[in-house]
């Protein structure tokens, strides 16, 4: 299992999703794969916020468009190997 959090050079933790097989980072802003968290004690906080915007739906969109792109990324890759 991956840590889905580092600490950056300024010493802010970044927090990251990632999603499907090839472990994609979900941008939840374009361009911007991490989430600042800012200080340890705040990831906690994030977390269950992501869980209840997951299971609220609210990330759907973000995903499927991921997985989509994720799945074209996988046929580019079966045609190169054949």
């Amino acid at each position: 299992m991956r840590k889905n959090f580092y600490q950056d050079q300024a010493g802010a933790y970044q927090f990251v999703m990632r999603i499907g097989l090839g472990a994609k980072l979900l941008e939840l802003q374009p361009g911007k794969p991490a989430i600042n968290v800012g200080t340890l004690d705040k990831l906690p906080g994030l977390i269950d916020s992501l869980i209840a915007a997951v299971r609220a739906g609210e990330l759907d969109p973000m995903m499927m468009d991921a997985l989509a792109a994720q799945g074209v990324m996988m046929v580019k890759r079966r045609s190169k190997a054949a």
